[in-house]
């Protein structure tokens, strides 16, 4: 079928970049879910440390630091989404 339309699959520079164009996504996709799982775990670490350290949020009587929160989330944004960025931006020209 290929073949048919022009692209000679035998040639191994094509070959080649039909192998990693058609794994590009699933390693850009592992790549962002790693990151978010890591991001997901220093949130929950945190919220558990603010129940721990103030039992007036569970009683209603005192507000979490929902700063502190939102700088975990835009921290982890920055930092470990920038593989997945550079990955996307690179790979194309890389082939």
């Amino acid at each position: 079928m290929l073949t048919s339309s022009g692209l000679r699959i035998e040639v191994p520079e094509i070959f080649l970049g039909l192998l990693i164009g058609g794994a590009a996504p699933y390693l850009f996709s592992a790549f962002s879910i790693n990151a978010v799982g890591r991001a997901a775990f220093q949130l929950i670490n945190e919220v558990r440390r603010q129940f721990r350290n103030d039992p007036g949020i569970m009683a209603g009587t005192s507000k979490p630091n929902y700063g502190e929160c939102v700088a975990i989330v835009t921290k982890a944004a920055q930092q470990e989404l920038l593989g997945p960025g550079i990955l996307a931006i690179f790979l194309p020209a890389a082939v």
